[in-house]
């Protein structure tokens, strides 16, 4: 991916707005995790998108993945207004992710492994494919590596994601 230009992000993309939401904050946010370095720029891009093209929480696909666009680009009113505001059967499982985003930005990585074994229950009720579970589980590998419990994150990936042992989804594991 280094090196590769990215043509998925707003402005350059035709699909739908649910598609480049997700799509993007995911794909930047699985570059993160594998090492690659994104501007701060691409983020507050899809942030803006995000709070522009779903300014009302309510779809809580969409507000899972604008929550990770807004906890990644600094953007706390908006992160703050989904965590208020979410709504629908899966509302607990957005607000828990929101504040587990929130504290992987800031670095507060105790307090997201938290929220995100939280989420961990009923993260599937977010809807989207077995690649949002994904985003989910790598986040929470990558808050036990920088705190240093790498050999839960090795136990947590061969218990949920044993085919992706030896992958490098996950920098440091």
């Amino acid at each position: 991916m280094a090196g590769a230009r990215c043509r998925r992000r707003p402005g350059a993309a035709w699909g739908p707005a649910l598609n480049l939401i997700t799509d993007t904050a995911s794909l930047l946010y699985r570059a993160e995790l594998a090492g690659v370095t994104v501007p701060a720029e691409r983020w507050r891009q899809v942030s803006d998108a995000a709070a522009r093209l779903f300014p009302n929480p309510g779809i809580a696909f969409a507000d899972v993945h604008a929550a990770l666009a807004h906890a990644m680009a600094g953007n706390g009113e908006a992160l703050a207004r989904i965590i208020a505001d979410a709504k629908g059967p899966a509302a607990d499982v957005v607000r828990t992710l929101a504040e587990g985003f929130r504290a992987m930005a800031l670095g507060e990585w105790e307090a997201a492994t938290g929220h995100l074994v939280k989420a961990m229950s009923g993260h599937e009720r977010i809807g989207g494919s077995r690649a949002q579970r994904d985003l989910v589980e790598y986040a929470l590998l990558n808050a036990l590596l920088k705190q240093g419990r790498a050999d839960e994150a090795r136990l947590l990936l061969a218990t949920r994601r044993p085919l992706k042992i030896g992958s490098k989804a996950v920098k440091g594991l």
